[in-house]
């Protein structure tokens, strides 16, 4: 006998749970001179099980019993039958094979008419036998077009469990996240909030207490081959000018992804999506970022937690990521594409005591340590990697930077691990990976605010980092278990890897670019250019090459002469004109001054005037050239 659910106005009313529906000859969904449906209470969601009866109250002009009812999925499928019940208040119909977990928009369909209703939130519960263990707290399926799927790793950020054939699992849970999540299967996706993957679903009962949690697969064929978008520090905080700016950025990846559309696109923060400081003065916060990363055309975007996305008035490290927790999801979860495994952690361990404390370890906490090796039980040895984090393990001279990088790089030993990571706003890369088969290769992936918008707010159009890396995105593409990358500026094309500067161009004085600061600034900015306050004669040239690592060839001819190329540590001088002599110019505080890159190079010229072929190749074997005019001018408009 199948169970009948009477959904009551006044009660669910009383529950502030019902949203009321009254059609009317004004309702632009209802076909002029057809016919009326009107009075009709729709609930904000309803849990049924396939084969329950829905029976919806009417308090005016109610469906007749010849007609159908028809409810359109988020895809635009539509599922079509006939009423199973009808009278003058109440009508009703019984949840078909193959209606599953989602939002449907409600219509009414008479002789190839239809009047919209409303929208309708289903939680289908799929009938299954549970034998459950001692202990078990949070159990339920995870499905595909009402199949069960086998082998799904579902964990609470503590226990770990994988489906069985029926689809099932269970967890001895805690609940202290308040969470459960899945690591998304190979071969498949999930439902997106506009951008952000619904792979979580938060408990709602006590911890103690068994519920049942359910998870809806949908499939994803092709995989193998895929393409993610790796974005570092984004810093959103509605200041200089930054909405507008990351609109910038939002049109060329769209672009980008447009112009490469045979390829499947995913996305993957870093951290810093936003700044805590400014969630309250500006009114700007994660649900703010959310809704301005959708503007990415269907890319789903997996998140990582920075410093700044933990809520500053907070105090200690479990408590500071609550409203993360709530807005974006778990700190750190995992899920696999095609042949890769990909990981998320939070390495920020805050310290802090509340009330705008902001200290904190960069630093992966114990129980995620755990969490990790209890993750990759799962996977097999031979499958790739990718480890995101805020944080670096290392910093550009490879030294360790993480507080316990020795335990992250045991639990990984014995892998291919690609890490990826943010913080620094600069760009370098550590290869520990070599030619073998395992081991790990940090990508430190700069940053798409660059120097936290400001350059670009204070020179339009030069919108850099402090090492001089344009502000912009990493893209990765995966064909099987290998990878191949390049770095994006933001509204540069793809062959945009370097920058040269003709250093007899170059002449920095307090007079010219620092006439208003004070003594204390000034004294900053003469230690900080010193390389170039200097006028030069040695007709040298400076070339950056931001993603630089040591299997790229830098190759300069003069003449056709091979020039000597020499690698050094200096600072970009284009980002001191923009911004650190800029700001210190208008007595503004002095931070994010420019710092020294170890990925600038230095040739001499045998000529003030000569034009040099500069040739850049690769790891992967593209080349990048520019026939370097010379003098080159150092102004703006040369590098914009």
């Amino acid at each position: 006998m199948k169970r009948i659910f009477s959904l009551c106005l006044l009660l669910v009313l009383a529950l502030g749970n019902m949203s009321l529906v009254s059609c009317s000859q004004d309702n632009p969904d209802e076909p002029k001179g057809g016919f009326k449906v009107s009075g009709v209470s729709i609930p904000a969601s309803v849990e049924v099980a396939t084969g329950d009866e829905v029976r919806l109250k009417v308090y005016g002009q109610g469906p007749e019993k010849e007609d159908y009812v028809i409810l359109a999925d988020e895809s635009g499928k539509e599922h079509r039958f006939p009423l199973s019940f009808c009278s003058a208040t109440e009508f009703g119909f019984v949840i078909p094979e193959g209606l599953y977990t989602g939002t449907y928009e409600i219509h009414i369909e008479r002789n190839g008419e239809r009047v919209r209703l409303g929208k309708l939130n289903l939680i289908v519960i799929l009938k299954a036998d549970f034998d459950l263990a001692e202990g078990t707290t949070v159990y339920g399926l995870v499905t595909c077009d009402g199949k069960p799927v086998e082998g799904v790793v579902v964990s609470d950020g503590y226990e770990l469990d994988q489906t069985d054939a029926k689809g099932s699992y269970q967890l001895p849970s805690e609940k202290r996240h308040g969470y459960v999540f899945m690591s998304i299967p190979s071969g498949y996706t999930v439902k997106t909030d506009k951008s952000l993957p619904l792979f979580h679903q938060y408990l709602s009962k006590p911890a103690g207490e068994q519920e049942r949690v359910d998870f809806v697969l949908v499939e994803d064929p092709g995989q193998d081959n895929h393409t993610i978008i790796v974005m570092g520090d984004i810093h959103l905080a509605k200041r200089t000018d930054d909405i507008n700016q990351f609109q910038h950025f939002v049109t060329d990846l769209n672009k980008y992804m447009a112009s490469n559309s045979s390829k499947k696109f995913y996305g993957l923060t870093l951290g810093d999506m936003s700044w805590d400081q400014y969630w309250i003065p500006n009114g700007y916060d994660l649900t703010n970022y959310l809704k301005d990363i959708a503007g990415l055309n269907g890319l789903t975007v997996f998140n990582t937690i920075g410093n700044h996305d933990h809520e500053q008035d907070a105090a200690g490290d479990f408590n500071t990521v609550a409203i993360y927790k709530k807005i974006i999801g778990p700190t750190y979860y995992s899920f696999n594409i095609g042949k890769v495994h990909y990981v998320v952690l939070d390495d920020i361990e805050c310290t802090n005591s509340g009330a705008g404390d902001r200290s904190y370890n960069t630093k992966i906490v114990d129980e995620q340590i755990e969490w990790l090796r209890k993750d990759l039980q799962f996977v097999s040895s031979e499958t790739p990697v990718v480890l995101a984090m805020h944080s670096p393990v290392y910093n550009e001279s490879g030294v360790n930077r993480l507080a316990n990088s020795g335990k992250v790089i045991e639990v990984l030993s014995g892998r291919k691990v690609h890490i990826m990571t943010g913080h620094t706003h600069i760009m370098y890369n550590v290869d520990n990976l070599g030619e073998s088969d395992t081991g790990h290769y940090e990508h430190n992936s700069g940053a798409v605010c660059a120097t936290w918008w400001w350059s670009g707010y204070e020179v339009p159009g030069i919108h850099i980092s402090t090492d001089g890396t344009p502000g912009g995105y990493r893209v990765f593409d995966v064909e099987g278990t290998e990878f191949e990358w390049v770095y994006k500026g933001t509204g540069k094309d793809e062959s945009y890897q370097f920058r040269t500067y003709d250093r007899n161009e170059i002449h920095m004085t307090i007079d010219t670019y620092v006439p208003e600061a004070n003594a204390d600034n000034a004294e900053k900015f003469i230690k900080t250019a010193k390389d170039y306050t200097s006028v030069s004669s040695a007709n040298e040239v400076l070339i950056n090459i931001w993603d630089y690592d040591p299997d790229w060839t830098v190759e300069v001819q003069e003449n056709g002469q091979p020039l000597e190329v020499t690698k050094v540590t200096m600072c970009d001088p284009l980002h001191l004109a923009v911004y650190s002599a800029r700001r210190l110019n208008k007595n503004k505080a002095a931070t994010f001054l420019t710092g020294a890159t170890s990925h600038m190079f230095k040739v001499t010229a045998s000529s003030a005037t000569s034009t040099l072929n500069i040739k850049v190749t690769d790891r992967f074997g593209n080349i990048y050239t520019e026939d370097m005019a010379r003098p080159k001018a150092f102004d703006f408009d040369n590098y914009k």
